[in-house]
């Protein structure tokens, strides 16, 4: 079957030497913008997109009638939704799977950052200062996990094997039925951030998730407990977390995503001792690149077989 695949990319990446292995009948172009494809957009197949946006994807949307399929390197599609993308014809699929398992262990090294207390451990080791205390335990501590897809099993899986007790907040609780990881799955959020000691935000950013926990689901929580995003940034009101923050009505907060990226110099959180802090790098680890490169060309090989495609999205829910 002969395709033709155009890449929105920089044809310089390592990874896209990965693309001289693609099935026998396939034509990789390399381009930018409807300019650079030329005559190969009215014959192209397939679209990769990576690490582009909509702005890149549109136009090249719009000048490529025929094409079928369209995957994205990266697991959250709110950078590349929009009404072009959910008007196309084309199947659209994502990443998912690649990124699961280092947030699933980025969120177990945030709740033992707080429960080990390594900050009072790396501070008295700068004062020299021999002073032991009781630190707390994971088992036993109740997890609620927002948004309970393939980032929140892989955290539910690290979490039970710990000890830890889940929960799971999800929209179609039937979906989790039978998870040996969950201990409960709920449809209301309260119930799954009341009673946690750790609440994991790994939500997809849409219309509806934009800021959706704000004063309201923060004063839910414990005031022992910590709140922790692995999602998307604008997931959270940022000026109702600091001001909990400030005012102690929570413990603390490990981020790894924010509403703006870099995190401005000015931002209150910098500079407060409960907030654990890391540039939106959760998910990057070894080979991670690689691997995002080996699902696009296994789908790839499966669209050119014909046969159905692994991590269908829909364009319109933004997931």
């Amino acid at each position: 079957m002969a395709v033709t695949l155009l890449v929105l990319g920089d044809k310089g990446d390592p990874r896209m030497r990965m693309l001289e292995s693609v099935p026998t009948g396939v034509r990789v172009v390399f381009g930018e913008t409807p300019h650079d494809f030329g005559a190969d957009l009215s014959r192209a197949d397939a679209i990769l997109s990576w690490w582009r946006g909509r702005e890149a994807l549109d136009p090249i949307l719009a000048a490529a009638p025929q094409v079928r399929w369209i995957h994205a390197n990266a697991a959250g599609l709110d950078h590349l939704v929009s009404p072009a993308l959910a008007a196309s014809s084309a199947i659209v699929t994502n990443s998912r799977g690649v990124y699961g398992e280092a947030l699933g262990e980025y969120v177990v090294a945030a709740m033992l950052y707080f429960v080990k207390d390594l900050a009072r451990l790396r501070d008295a080791q700068a004062r020299r200062a021999w002073e032991p205390f009781e630190g707390e335990r994971l088992a036993g501590k109740v997890l609620g996990i927002i948004g309970y897809g393939d980032i929140g099993a892989a955290i539910a899986q690290r979490a039970t094997a710990l000890g830890m007790q889940v929960l799971a907040y999800r929209r179609r609780p039937a979906l989790s039925a039978g998870d040996p990881n969950v201990a409960r799955v709920v449809s209301q959020l309260r119930d799954a951030v009341a009673p946690a000691d750790f609440v994991a935000l790994a939500t997809p950013l849409t219309p509806e998730t934009r800021h959706f926990f704000g004063a309201e689901q923060l004063s839910w929580m414990r005031a022992t407990a910590v709140l922790i995003n692995v999602g998307r940034g604008p997931a959270i009101d940022e000026p109702a977390l600091v001001d909990a923050l400030q005012r102690r009505a929570i413990r603390g907060a490990a981020l790894d995503v924010f509403e703006t990226e870099p995190l401005p110099a000015t931002h209150p959180f910098w500079s407060m001792p409960q907030v654990l802090l890391s540039p939106h790098c959760a998910d990057r680890v070894e080979g991670w690149l690689d691997r995002t490169m080996e699902l696009f060309l296994a789908n790839l090989d499966r669209f050119v077989r014909g046969e159905p495609l692994a991590n269908i999205i829909d364009p319109r829910r933004g997931y």
